[in-house]
């Protein structure tokens, strides 16, 4: 089901048009797309590449767009589908805003495509508050989201906070989804573990959440948004490690400090060091990959708090 093996060089070229949402299936997105005064559009001052906020006939803000030729360096070209995935695999978990792949006519600029993301009202830079104001529920549910897609740029200036409930949204997860034959592995970065709200056990919601996840819909869903196998075999891994850590009642802190590098981030994390001994034992002795992985993985899992 995973060809991995395949070189990193063999990345997917070009732009694929998005199906058409089928007519029996509106949401509220599309609706919000058909109102948009395309032409009416302000530039976020934020973030290293484009982002616009497009204005619906009454000139209030209803989406974000993300044209795909303005991405920085960090979305290796695929943002726009990695912020796609990211909606996809959350599925309301950490209430990621709804997204979609499309095509925005923007003035001067023509016919552009990008993730829209539906542009989240009553809210704030939950990077103005202390974040010992941030909800223990939220950090976990957000934490969950981070480590299945490895996030690679985790901090409160990609949380957004809602005015009247302190609720966090998250958002911005072009710079995620780093591939498992990439260096970018090693660039896994979560803010939280800094919180001490990562340290407090999850809650029987949270721990049900995680039991339920589906490693192979999220593969199809990732495939779905276009993106390639390399990815596909992280999410798997990570995913693989966070229910299985999970199950040995592990915090959000343990967990994520075997995701993200420690120190000066020099040595590999340890999600990187058993990825490459069961990757040796795959070639080396011709073991299963899935199953040797598992197998350290379990390890892991079973070891003290880190």
């Amino acid at each position: 089901a995973f060809d991995f093996l395949e070189s990193e060089e063999e990345r997917l070229t070009g732009v694929t048009e998005p199906e058409d949402t089928p007519p029996s299936y509106r949401s509220e997105l599309d609706t919000v797309l058909e109102d948009l005064d395309a032409l009416s559009t302000v530039r976020s001052p934020h973030g290293t590449g484009g982002v616009y906020f497009l204005e619906d006939r009454s000139h209030r803000s209803k989406v974000v767009f993300k044209p795909f030729e303005e991405e920085n360096e960090t979305t290796d070209g695929n943002g726009f589908r990695k912020e796609y995935a990211a909606f996809l695999l959350d599925n309301g978990l950490a209430g990621v805003p709804e997204t979609k792949i499309s095509h925005v006519h923007m003035k001067d600029k023509g016919l552009q495509l990008g993730s829209v993301q539906a542009y989240v009202s009553e809210s704030e830079d939950a990077e103005d508050f202390g974040s010992g104001l941030f909800a223990v529920e939220d950090i976990h549910r957000i934490g969950v989201l981070d480590i299945r897609i490895l996030n690679c740029d985790r901090h409160s200036g990609n949380l957004m906070r809602n005015k009247r409930t302190g609720k966090l949204v998250p958002i911005d997860h072009g710079s995620s989804f780093p591939s498992a034959f990439s260096d970018k592995l090693g660039e896994v970065s979560f803010e939280w573990l800094q919180y001490p709200q990562a340290k407090v056990p999850f809650s029987p919601e949270v721990l049900q959440a995680i039991a339920d996840i589906d490693i192979e819909e999220d593969a199809s869903k990732i495939r779905e948004a276009g993106l390639n196998e390399g990815i596909v075999l992280s999410t798997w891994m990570s995913t693989t490690l966070l229910k299985l850590c999970a199950k040995e009642n592990k915090t959000l802190f343990d967990i994520g400090t075997l995701m993200q590098r420690k120190g000066d981030r020099r040595e590999p994390s340890a999600l990187e060091a058993i990825f490459r001994e069961a990757l040796e034992a795959a070639i080396e002795e011709e073991a299963n990959f899935f199953e040797e992985f598992v197998s350290l993985a379990q390890r892991l899992a079973q070891r003290h708090t880190v």
